[in-house]
């Protein structure tokens, strides 16, 4: 995780961040990413909740790939 800003607002509040994403087999990377991702939060009962996710996949590193990834969109629902 990199990047990381926070921003807070009342009872509400969010983080946007990176993250870098590698798999490895046998020792050798095969494959990295770095998304973009905001996670909102909600403070209820003295408490903060993460509430909700959103992630942006970024382009792979690895020069040899032709794949363009789509956003994805993550949900989490949180019941006080």
């Amino acid at each position: 995780m990199s990047s990381m800003k926070a921003h807070i607002i009342g009872d509400w509040a969010w983080a946007t961040y990176d993250e870098t994403f590698t798999a490895t087999s046998k020792g050798d990377v095969i494959d990295e990413d770095i998304s973009k991702y905001t996670g909102i939060f909600h403070k209820t009962k003295g408490r903060w909740l993460y509430v909700h996710e959103h992630c942006s996949e970024g382009q792979e590193d690895t020069p040899d790939s032709n794949e363009k990834k789509s956003p994805s969109l993550r949900l989490m629902s949180v019941t006080p």
